[in-house]
């Protein structure tokens, strides 16, 4: 409780504006997201700049000129700017994330800069869900669950990325929640494949899907090679065809997609395929998780299989989703654990990747997604 209530205390002292407003005794740099400033970023900086925040240089692909009257330089004058700075501006996205290990190793504090607006709806919703946070909170096994999923919303809230705590294991790997041999596993939210050959190589029987169909091929090739079932199908809380958006990793259900796939749901594959139990269930499904964990209701409540669930794509499934399962099996125990990004084959941008190859960085990026929610 304690803890808790701390974390709620620097929320209560650090809103948006005060964050901020600490700039003024900062030297700061602004990392722009392309090449030119675009009219979020400008109007931030004419903002930032009127209150009086130092700003001593502004990042781009482009070593030249002035922008509102502050020197512009390459992504190679970074590491020379943050000796100076105490702090590293930018709009929420790809750029900010891809730099943010580094600004905190350097002393540098990396802040998501946007509209007040936003950031004060944001930090609302998180005070309205208080009584939520905590029913999680209380729920978490150990102590650095405890401490990641505060960390998470202080993160999220504060828009200050260095009270994120990262895993030091790879996702969906965190040990007495992998498979072992034989465990009947299913991994929904296959994409490349890649951890069901992880967990295939462990000995595991795997089960996966993969809603997209672009993204398909490579599960299908991967299950011929490692050996594992895949369908082209998603995961939901029943049988039925439903459009869905194209979008790379991030494909998801929407009534306005621009494809169609047919979804299932575990409970019935379990039956259909007369699987005798279910060990182990993986999810990164886009928002989905909720409603496939409904779809597996009676394997859950039979036989209680370890489980990672993605946690972090819509802001509820913070607690919903932790809530759901112990409805189900009041006996399940819950771990909070976030991860870095790798950054190559999830962005298709090269900048990035030569960007932390230039500054000697490695191939994960410390951004705001990739939380698990273990159970077991």
């Amino acid at each position: 409780m304690k803890s808790f209530l701390n974390m709620v205390k620097i929320l209560y002292d650090n809103p948006y504006d005060v964050v901020l407003g600490r700039c003024k005794n900062k030297k700061c740099i602004f990392l722009l997201a392309k090449d030119e400033p675009n009219a979020v970023e400008a109007n931030i900086l004419e903002q930032f700049l009127s209150a009086g925040i130092p700003i001593i240089g502004i990042i781009s692909s482009v070593n030249e000129g002035n922008i509102l009257g502050v020197r512009r330089y390459d992504y190679s004058k970074i590491s020379e700017l943050a000796k100076e700075a105490q702090a590293a501006l930018a709009l929420p996205g790809f750029m900010l994330y891809t730099l943010a290990d580094y600004f905190i190793n350097k002393g540098l504090q990396p802040i998501a800069v946007m509209d007040g607006s936003i950031a004060a709806e944001r930090r609302q919703y998180v005070f309205n869900h208080l009584d939520d946070y905590y029913e999680t909170y209380e729920m978490l096994k150990d102590e650095d669950s405890r401490k990641t999923f505060l960390g998470d919303i202080l993160a999220e809230t504060t828009y200050c990325l260095d009270y994120t705590i990262f895993a030091p294991e790879a996702q969906y790997m965190l040990a007495g929640f992998t498979p072992g041999k034989g465990d009947i596993t299913i991994d929904g939210g296959c994409y490349d494949g890649a951890v069901a050959r992880d967990y295939s190589q462990m000995g595991a029987d795997v089960y996966a899907f993969e809603m997209d169909g672009v993204n398909y091929p490579a599960c299908s090739e991967a299950g011929k090679e490692y050996g594992f079932y895949i369908e082209n199908k998603g995961l939901w809380c029943g049988r039925m065809t439903q459009r869905y958006t194209v979008s790379d990793t991030s494909s998801r259900v929407s009534n306005c997609g621009n494809a169609i796939a047919e979804f299932v749901d575990i409970d019935s594959f379990a039956v259909e395929k007369k699987l005798p139990r279910v060990d182990c269930i993986k999810m990164d499904i886009e928002g989905a998780e909720l409603e496939a964990l409904k779809g597996a209701a009676s394997v859950i409540s039979r036989f209680k299989p370890k489980m990672a669930i993605s946690a972090y794509h819509k802001p509820e499934d913070s607690w919903t989703l932790a809530r759901y399962i112990r409805s189900l099996r009041p006996d399940y125990e819950f771990y909070w654990r976030h991860y870095p990004t790798l950054i190559a084959g999830y962005w298709k941008d090269e900048r990035y990747i030569n960007i932390r190859r230039s500054l000697g960085l490695g191939g994960t990026i410390q951004a705001v997604w990739e939380k698990v929610l273990y159970c077991k």
